[in-house]
């Protein structure tokens, strides 16, 4: 007779297992959800603070651990110089954050009409600068190892 219930139930432990691990997922993928809604946020409040932003759009994300902050800035800038200059206030905020050193946000700088677009190189660095980086390169004291 037990034979016969162990024969019957057998399948329950391997559906009890996926259930358990599809919950489980489910649960990190919500907590990430959470997270790379807030570091959106953070990094679009940062840049509209500043003046000469007209909108910021952005969107994180965490992959094997990395993760990763792109965004798109609107500029308020008729000219190449405007653009760098609010380029730079931005920069020079989001270095002001206690935001991570090692953070190297993807952003692009553009002008309302879509006829300027500028970036880091502009402004003297070599590429795409880490938040250490920019903190180095306008002499603001380090907020996070």
């Amino acid at each position: 007779m037990a034979g016969n219930i162990v024969r019957r139930v057998w399948w329950l432990v391997p559906v009890s297992v996926v259930a358990a691990a599809v919950v489980a997922v489910s649960g990190i993928s919500y907590a990430f959800d959470v997270k790379n809604k807030a570091c959106a946020e953070d990094f679009e409040s940062v840049a509209l603070s500043v003046s000469g932003v007209v909108t910021a759009d952005f969107t994180c994300s965490s992959s094997f651990g990395n993760p990763s902050e792109k965004g798109t800035i609107t500029l308020d800038a008729k000219t190449e110089e405007e653009a760098v200059a609010v380029m730079e206030s931005v920069l020079r905020a989001y270095a002001e954050t206690d935001m991570d050193n090692a953070t190297t946000p993807f952003v692009d700088y553009v002008s309302e009409d879509g006829t300027i677009a500028v970036g880091p190189p502009d402004a003297g660095f070599n590429g795409l600068p880490s938040l250490r980086q920019i903190r180095d390169h306008y002499g603001l004291q380090e907020h996070v190892g």
